[in-house]
């Protein structure tokens, strides 16, 4: 399997001096059988889930990727070149475990709400802090219509979620925000999760004419106040710093 990061070669140059421990884990690993998909897909990030809250990647063209064989994992962002990998060795019952350390290729990417999404990613594998594996994790396939999900899961409890297909902004809004309630008479609450790189909030008429524009303030969830607008159906653009602006309908009672 090829990546944008020639991870798994530095790993097999490193293994060579510890040769003995790999066949060591080869042997350890084959006894187990584990379930094709895990290596048959190329696995893209949706999104992590850290202490029960979803957080999302800050930009759509933001892809973490994962993958397994039966010596290593590699997880990677390929647009920032940058990833890790680690040996690996299966246990029974969709259960892995990793070696602490490993290797880690630094990237390219400047902006901070990539390297602090992609730290989150990476934190689900191993503590930042000092390298130590969050052994053990499990993993687990579900069927969203004609995608597959994996969720990896640490010892922690917190989660990765990939799909075996990448999601589109479209997708991603999806899930990612919630807007309530619709309709509304005074004020509605955007609920924009896990989501970054929100800017602002721009509400539309029905003819398209800007009715008022908001900044973003940060926080997960956001308060509108349509009070002095007429009743009628009015359109919210939500304004993307990578200049996407996702529409949602909405009604004023």
């Amino acid at each position: 399997m090829k990546t944008f990061l020639n991870i798994k070669l530095v790993l097999m140059l490193l293994f060579t001096f510890n040769l003995q421990s790999t066949i060591l884990n080869q042997q350890t690993s084959s006894l187990y059988a584990q379930d094709p998909q895990l290596f048959e897909n190329d696995w893209y990030l949706q999104k992590v889930v850290i202490d029960g809250i979803d957080i999302f990647p800050p930009y759509p063209s933001v892809i973490g990727r994962v993958y397994f064989d039966t010596e290593f994992i590699e997880v990677v962002h390929p647009d920032c070149e940058e990833g890790f990998g680690k040996s690996i060795n299966y246990l029974p019952d969709n259960i892995f475990e990793t070696d602490n350390g490993g290797v880690v290729l630094l990237g390219i990417c400047g902006d901070p709400l990539i390297i602090e999404f992609m730290d989150k990613h990476y934190s689900i594998y191993y503590d930042l802090n000092n390298e130590i594996a969050k052994n053990p994790f499990t993993y687990n396939f579900t069927q969203d219509n004609s995608l597959t999900n994996l969720t990896i899961v640490n010892t922690d409890g917190d989660k990765a979620i990939y799909g075996n297909e990448p999601l589109s902004i479209n997708d991603i809004m999806a899930f990612d925000l919630t807007i309530y309630p619709n309709p509304s008479e005074n004020a509605i609450f955007i609920n924009s999760k896990g989501l970054y790189g929100i800017s602002e909030f721009i509400l539309y008429n029905s003819i398209g004419s800007v009715v008022f524009r908001t900044k973003h303030n940060d926080n997960p969830v956001s308060k509108l106040d349509i009070s002095h607008v007429s009743s009628g159906l009015y359109i919210l653009g939500i304004s993307l710093k990578n200049g996407n602006i996702i529409y949602k309908k909405i009604v004023k009672k």
